[in-house]
């Protein structure tokens, strides 16, 4: 089950679904992941600018001799 949470000043308020009232309280567990939106929205401009500008293929040849690279 996904919930989605709001973010309060003092943490996050869960609101109370069904799924969630029919539940005994006693024994719930919840893995929590926060999802920053900002993220994402910086993710998709980054997509879109690899779309709209794709890398050249020698673009990066100039940083080849600084790699390190182990054995």
């Amino acid at each position: 089950m996904i919930v989605e949470v709001l973010k309060v000043p003092n943490g996050f308020f869960i609101p109370m679904i069904n799924d969630l009232k029919k539940m005994d309280k006693q024994k719930i567990l919840m893995r929590i992941e926060i999802v920053d939106n900002q993220i994402n929205e910086m993710e998709q401009k980054h997509i879109f600018g690899y779309i709209s500008q794709p890398v050249k293929q020698d673009e990066f040849n100039c940083w080849e001799d600084e790699q390190v690279w182990g054995d």
